[in-house]
């Protein structure tokens, strides 16, 4: 399997206790992020619970001129601005195993206030809409079994375009 490289995204939210700027994300002002999405520097972005989120555009293809494998934590938008900038991607929609688990975790987390519990359970059921826009399903019990199905799906895709690409159309 190729190496995998994870995304840090650019953001305009305050950080998280523990969170590091640059290790988990790049924090920037509203400004600076408009300033990012007008010059074309993000390869895909979004507003989310009232913060924006985005892909720096040089570190994501500079990972795929590598042949790196890169997962993406998107939404719906920045998924759908993926597969149009770049066509042999593969969305997987990683889902919980039931919107009362979710509401678990979020509460569990103790970073988001009750408000904002509410809004992200309200949004992550509008999302289960979408799901047959994806390429793949996980649903994410555990870590580990997730990370697995992860790789298996990097490895079946590299296989399935190896394949392809050794096919000659006449």
């Amino acid at each position: 399997m190729k190496s995998v490289s994870y995304s840090v995204s650019v953001t305009t939210r305050k950080p998280r206790r523990g969170e590091r700027n640059g290790r988990d994300y790049v924090f920037v002002s509203d400004k600076r992020f408009k300033q990012l999405v007008a010059a074309g520097k993000l390869a895909e972005w979004a507003s989310v619970y009232g913060s924006c989120y985005g892909t720096p555009r040089t570190w994501l293809e500079s990972r795929l001129e590598k042949g790196r494998s890169v997962l993406l934590a998107l939404d719906r938008n920045g998924g759908e601005m993926i597969r149009n900038k770049y066509p042999g991607a593969v969305l997987v929609y990683l889902l919980p195993p039931s919107v009362r688990e979710l509401k678990r975790r979020l509460e569990g987390r103790r970073t988001d206030s009750g408000s904002s519990v509410k809004i992200r359970l309200e949004s992550a059921r509008k999302e289960l809409g979408f799901a047959r826009e994806y390429d793949y399903w996980v649903v994410n019990r555990k870590l580990d079994q997730t990370v697995a199905v992860l790789k298996s799906i990097i490895t079946a895709e590299g296989h399935r375009r190896e394949r392809l690409g050794s096919i000659r159309l006449r």
